[in-house]
């Protein structure tokens, strides 16, 4: 029976039996209310733990990124550093020798061993500056954490090359004013079997 079609006749029925229907389905559809509350707030706090789950992955996959990519560019400053280091100390040592792969190279420097010598051996101090810029933007590139880290990787190497450039075309200056060799000292004292240029020796074939 409903609660609104509970109507006793008497009133001494009203009075010794009260609307016990009409508490019960209260109660019954309090209950009900509270559970589908229950599971609303539930839903929601699914629904945004999985927006903060995914969030977070988000943001851990983007440090991560970036992590591989700052170790990456302190790996690649840290082997130009390695590089200039080395080609400085040989230059300035004069134990570098003519090549097509380091060193300053250029028509004037490699036209003879003196003048490849002489040009790196001015460009020396500043390939050892260089490699002293490029140490430290790695360290710092290694230190400091976030996007300032790359911009520090990137500062060294751009300030690292802009020296190189001016020692180097100090070098090339160098090496222009280093006199031409001889071809005539090619040679041979006797004979002109080690002369590419046998017509410089032809006087002395001549004489021979």
């Amino acid at each position: 029976m409903r609660c609104g079609q509970n109507q006793l006749k008497s009133p001494d029925q009203r009075k010794s039996s009260p609307a016990v229907g009409c508490r019960g389905e209260w109660i019954v559809a309090h209950t009900a209310s509270r559970l589908l509350d229950d599971a609303a707030r539930a839903n929601r706090w699914s629904a945004g733990a999985q927006t903060t789950i995914r969030a977070a992955t988000t943001v851990s996959r983007m440090v991560v990124a970036v992590n591989v990519l700052l170790v990456v560019a302190a790996v690649i400053v840290f082997a130009l550093a390695a590089m200039w280091l080395v080609v400085g100390a040989l230059a300035i040592t004069g134990r570098l020798r003519r090549n097509r792969w380091v060193g300053v190279r250029a028509d004037a420097t490699m036209r003879s061993d003196e003048a490849f010598a002489v040009a790196n051996r001015v460009a020396a101090p500043g390939e050892l500056a260089a490699a002293g810029i490029l140490v430290l933007a790695g360290i710092l590139t290694l230190g400091v954490s976030g996007y300032w880290a790359l911009v520090f990787a990137v500062i060294g190497v751009v300030a690292a090359l802009f020296v190189v450039g001016i020692v180097s075309a100090y070098g090339v200056r160098a090496a222009a004013a280093v006199p031409e060799d001889n071809p005539a000292d090619d040679c041979g004292t006797s004979s002109c079997g080690a002369c590419s240029l046998r017509g410089v020796c032809s006087n002395e074939s001549a004489q021979a």
